[in-house]
């Protein structure tokens, strides 16, 4: 098999990693307390994003994303920088989690009062899931998605709910 090995002499401070993510492209992006790297193999370009940030992910259209318990940014290409990416409603009070793929190369948000889901024409996060049956207060960090189905931390319990039928279990 073939192994790479990166370590502080290609730029890797391996005891500050944060998280991990590959884009579509194939480069690996590193989070850090206070910063961000791309690395390629060769090149290693670093951004400092205004922080702290708790989420590093890509999606299947080459994205790469940010999140905070404040704010979501956008890795930018011809700023070589990420950008804020704004919510379609604002409230002061939410905390943003998650950004996830559904689906369709659908991109979503899960914040602690709604999920979004991202609209790369008006370069924004709309609110959808008006309906769902789970009252506001999500704990971000209790959640996952698999394919239709999303499974949601709330208070004491999980729930199942499934995005297409919209049934709750």
């Amino acid at each position: 098999y073939p192994l790479l090995v990166f370590d502080i002499s290609c730029g890797f401070r391996p005891v500050y990693i944060e998280r991990l993510t590959e884009d579509k492209q194939g480069f690996l992006w590193v989070l850090y307390p206070r910063s961000v790297q791309r690395v390629d193999g060769r090149e290693t370009i670093t951004c400092k994003p205004a922080g702290p940030f708790e989420g590093l992910t890509s999606d299947d259209a080459g994205r790469v994303w940010l999140a905070s318990q404040e704010h979501v940014c956008l890795f930018d290409q011809h700023r070589q920088d990420f950008v804020a990416i704004p919510l379609e409603t604002l409230d002061s009070t939410r905390r943003i989690g998650s950004v996830f793929e559904m689906p369709g190369g659908r991109t979503w948000l899960i914040t602690s009062n709604a999920f979004f889901e991202y609209d790369a024409r008006r370069k924004i996060f709309k609110h959808i899931l008006k309906d769902l049956p789970i009252p506001p207060n999500y704990i971000t960090r209790s959640f996952t998605s698999c394919l239709h189905t999303l499974f949601i931390g709330h208070g004491p319990y999980i729930y199942q709910y499934n995005t297409q039928s919209g049934i709750l279990d």
